[in-house]
């Protein structure tokens, strides 16, 4: 679904702001410290994309970027736990919200060639480890480590990876340089993700 679809289906919806998305952590939850922090810091790296991406000209809602990073993990540890988090988001009345949350496990394939929210918290979040900024060559070896070297399970992982460097290309050609000059691997406190 393309930026204007979701706000003709949605409007401009109601976003939770960052005291919102803490308590949703309890009553959708309980979710964990660790997911809570990891969530945090793919926020920060999903905001300060957001704000160098306007200065580039690319507008996005950073609000609703702000919102479904911080909550895109509120249902981890559940089966199916973006579509999960989506269901629980909508009930409790946050659909575009909902709608970010729902891939950022697994966009659309063909992913779709305008830059979208989606697409910036689905990229934040493949940025960190953790609570840790690290390169997106090191979560793909880590991650095919971890998977069988074929069958469906890797299939999935390779269009997750080939969806994100997709997407961090086409974020670097809007800022015109690499994202690991401008979120050093390791970076983990609010300076180092901050513009």
């Amino acid at each position: 679904m393309t930026r204007d679809q979701v706000r003709s289906e949605f409007g401009s919806g109601n976003l939770p702001n960052p005291a919102e998305c803490e308590a949703l952590y309890e009553t959708l939850g309980p979710v964990p410290e660790a997911v809570r922090n990891h969530s945090r810091i793919v926020a920060r790296v999903a905001v300060r994309l957001a704000r160098l991406l306007a200065e580039a000209g690319c507008i996005l809602d950073h609000g609703l970027i702000e919102a479904a990073a911080r909550l895109h993990d509120v249902a981890k540890g559940r089966p199916d736990h973006a579509m999960e988090g989506s269901r629980l988001l909508a009930e409790k009345g946050y659909p575009r919200v909902a709608l970010v949350v729902s891939v950022h496990t697994d966009l659309p394939d063909p992913v779709p060639d305008e830059l979208t929210e989606a697409q910036v918290v689905y990229l934040a979040d493949k940025m960190v480890a953790g609570v840790r900024v690290t390169s997106l060559e090191q979560r793909r070896r880590a991650a095919r480590d971890r998977f069988p070297p074929s069958g469906e399970i890797r299939d999935r992982l390779e269009t997750r990876w080939r969806h994100t460097f997709i997407i961090r290309d086409r974020v670097e050609a809007w800022l015109g340089q690499a994202l690991d000059r401008l979120f050093p691997t390791g970076s983990d406190s609010p300076a180092d993700t901050q513009p």
